[in-house]
Order: C-alpha cells, then structure tokens, then sequence
C-alpha cells in the first residue's frame, strides 16, 4: 500500500485513467491504484465496472484476484464485495466451503451478522453430519442468531445441533447462550426450559441468576458453586465472591440479597450498586457489613464513590466485623492513587496494622505503607500491588 501522502495524487490519477472513454485495462489500472491507497469505495467501484466488462469465462478468476488482493492489503469492505460476488454467480468451486468461511469472517468483522450466519450455513450444508467442520458452523450460526435476540430460532437450530453432536463441549455454552436471549426477552421461563438437565457451567452460571431472578438464595448458590470450578480468572472469582456472600447470610438477609441482585447478578451495573445500597439498608444488623462489603466490590468500577462510601460504613459502624479490615485496605488504596491523600492512606493503613494485626491482610498493608513512606521501590518491591 502506497505512503499516505500518496492518497491525495491517487483520485487525480484515477480520474485521468478513468475519465471519457476508458477502456478495461485504464479501469483496472484504476482499481489497483485504488486498493494500493487504501480507497475501498472507489476501488470496489472501478472493480464493479471491470466485472461487468470481463468475458463470463474469466470472471472467477478476476473476483479471486481482487478478493485476495484485498485481503492482502486489509480492505475487508472491498473483500467482502468480490467474496460475496464470487459465491454469488454460482459457478462450482472446489474451495467453496474455504470462500464461505471468510466470507463470513469478514461479515462478522463488518457487523453484517445475518450475512454471516448465510454463509456458515452453506459451510453446514456443503459438510456431512458428524464433520468437525459442520459442528463448528453450526454453533456459530445458534450464538449469532442467540446474539441477534432471535431465541426461537436460535432454540430450534439448537435442538438441530444437540441431536447430531450431543456430547459437544459447545453445547453448554450455546445453551446458556440461548437462555440468555430468551432472559434479555424477558422470557425467564422459556430461559429455564433450554438449560433445564444440561451439565456445565455456563448453564449453571444461568440457573443460578435465574434462581436469584425469584429470590431463591439457596439454589442460586448451589447453582454457583457448581459454575465456578469450571470457570476461570476473573469471571471464577466474582462467582465465588457471590457464592461466598449468599453463604454468609443469614436465611432472611440472603432472601432479600437475591431478590435485590435479581437475574442481573453478575452482570454489573449502577442500577445493581443503587439496589446493593437499598438492601445494605434493609437487611438485619449482623448481615450488613457483608453486604456493604459486596457493594464495594461491585462498585469499584462504576461507582468509585459509592464503593468509598461503603467501605467507610464498615469502618465506623462495623469496626468488629470480618469485613472491617478489608474495607480499610480498600480505602487506603482508593486514597493512594491520589497525590494528595498519600498522608491518609498511610493513616488507614497503619490503623490496619495496629487494629487487626492477626488479619491475613497486613502483609500486604506493611508493603503498601513501605512504597508510599518510599522505603520500597513500588517496581521491584516482592508482590507489591499497585494502587
């Protein structure tokens, strides 16, 4: 591809080769400097007017030409065009499967979903049943229809795919996948219907956000606690940090926890912080520094203030409980990414070190105040975390 500055010369030369009578060499001479600048739209536009000049026995193999030239300089609008064109004219073609295939990427990456799930069809149809290759269409084509918010269908073409390939790891998520359609629909009974005996912990994280859905803490919990040993990072720990909060609570406090949380558990968002607050509120005495504790941690990202808020709760209202000396670290780190509320942040976290000092959280308060009092380097200092 030609240097950007060679763009403003390219439309000048364009115009030359293209203008008055123009023969088909001038515009496909045009169509390459077009693709060597990067100009897409004017380049599909000259290919068009070439295609339509070329004998039908030597379309296919300029289509390919263009395709690949396309892809070779990452023009994914122009590939796409001489892909669907190519596949279009129904000529038979060996690699028709292969085209189908990144026919369908390049329509994912433009956001075409429903041409994308066209073309994993034909790459379904053109494979036998039980064929790696069919599988793998056809569990694409169930999530971007799933995506789409078309549950039925995405639920029918389910049961198509479960039928034939049963004991597919995919299963599980594409389970899930559907019920979370039918759920974003509002259709929690047909959510449960999908994922009802399925195994796995993508349909297990759905049952137990279900179970919250109608205030049932105990299943949910159970539900999650299966999800989370097939999880991993930080998707296994939001998992086990709910499980652990439901478990926590007592009966009348975990009722009211999951009707607050609802379906949306775990997936975050101010309304959920705003009804964390309502319920820390509500809930019995002894239960509420554990779900202040929670809000926090859900707040950090969205709400820096609330979860600074909570914490500062726990501090002065529940200084006796298990959250208490968490809720100080996290202020102090909140506070250490200011330049100037370093001196506070020191004071918290030296009022972790003397007031819970069997607290498996001070090792990591004694390096914190190291690095900010400036007697650890914050780069090299062993297992330091950053504020």
């Amino acid at each position: 591809m030609l240097p950007s500055g060679g763009t403003a010369i390219i439309p000048a030369l364009i115009d030359r080769l293209t203008r008055g009578p123009s023969n088909r060499a001038r515009r496909a001479a045009a169509v390459e400097l077009s693709m060597d600048a990067g100009l897409q739209d004017v380049a599909r536009r000259w290919a068009s007017a070439v295609l339509d000049d070329t004998p039908p026995a030597e379309a296919q193999t300029y289509l390919v030409s263009i395709a690949r030239g396309a892809d070779a300089r990452d023009l994914p609008r122009l590939a796409s065009w001489a892909y669907e064109r190519l596949l279009a004219r129904g000529d038979s073609l060996a690699d028709a499967p292969a085209l189908h295939v990144r026919a369908a990427e390049l329509a994912l990456a433009l956001g075409d979903t429903t041409a994308a799930e066209r073309h994993y069809a034909a790459v379904e149809a053109a494979f036998g049943p039980g064929t790696p290759q069919r599988r793998r269409a056809g569990a694409v084509r169930v999530r971007l229809m799933a995506d789409r918010g078309e549950a039925d269908a995405a639920a029918d073409a389910l049961t198509t795919f479960r039928k034939e390939y049963p004991q597919a790891a995919e299963v599980d998520r594409l389970a899930a996948v559907v019920g979370e359609a039918y759920l974003r629909r509002g259709k929690t009974d047909d959510a449960r219907r999908i994922i009802a005996g399925m195994e796995g912990p993508r349909c297990a994280l759905l049952r137990g956000r279900l179970a919250l859905g109608v205030g049932r803490a105990d299943s949910a919990r159970q539900a999650f606690t299966a999800a989370a040993a097939g999880l991993h990072g930080a998707e296994a720990t939001a998992v086990l940090e709910l499980t652990n909060l439901l478990a926590g609570l007592s009966t009348p406090a975990a009722t009211h926890v999951a009707a607050a949380l609802g379906a949306g558990a775990l997936q975050p968002d101010t309304d959920l912080v705003r009804r964390l607050d309502e319920a820390a509120r509500t809930v019995p005495q002894a239960d509420r520094a554990a779900v202040l504790d929670y809000a926090a941690s859900v707040a950090d990202e969205l709400d820096p203030a609330s979860a600074a808020r909570f914490r500062r709760a726990i501090v002065d209202d529940y200084p006796t409980s298990p959250q208490a000396a968490s809720a100080l670290l996290g202020l102090a780190r909140g506070l250490a990414a200011q330049p100037d509320s370093v001196g506070p942040a020191r004071e918290l976290l030296e009022r972790l070190i003397l007031k819970y000092p069997e607290s498996a959280l001070v090792p990591e308060a004694r390096r914190r105040l190291s690095r900010l009092k400036g007697e650890v380097p914050p780069d090299t200092a062993s297992g330091a975390i950053r504020p």
